[in-house]
């Protein structure tokens, strides 16, 4: 299951797409953590700005896809463990849709 998540300009998160309730059901029981505890830790070690983030269930696990805009311009994908906020995977494109 995907859920779109947007971050308004106030820094909440909320749904933009998709069924939502899985996200919310899952930080209201504790299983994950706030997309904005995650967020700015991410943003600073990798210099980067939000694009946009999903909320995702694998074999019983909850993940952040984030989107994010690098300082030196590229695209960066980002997987995140929602419940510890560890950095799992990192996939950089360019504006084109190039992978490196």
């Amino acid at each position: 299951m995907v859920a779109m998540l947007v971050l308004p300009l106030s820094g909440a998160p909320g749904l933009a797409s998709g069924d939502g309730e899985q996200a919310l059901q899952a930080l209201h029981e504790k299983k994950v953590l706030a997309l904005s505890d995650i967020v700015p830790p991410v943003l600073k070690k990798l210099d980067a700005r939000l694009l946009d983030a999903e909320f995702e269930t694998r074999r019983g696990g909850y993940f952040y896809e984030l989107r994010l805009l690098a300082s030196d311009g590229r695209i960066v994908e980002i997987m995140v463990d929602a419940a510890t906020g560890g950095i799992l995977e990192v996939d950089h494109e360019t504006w084109h849709g190039e992978r490196n």
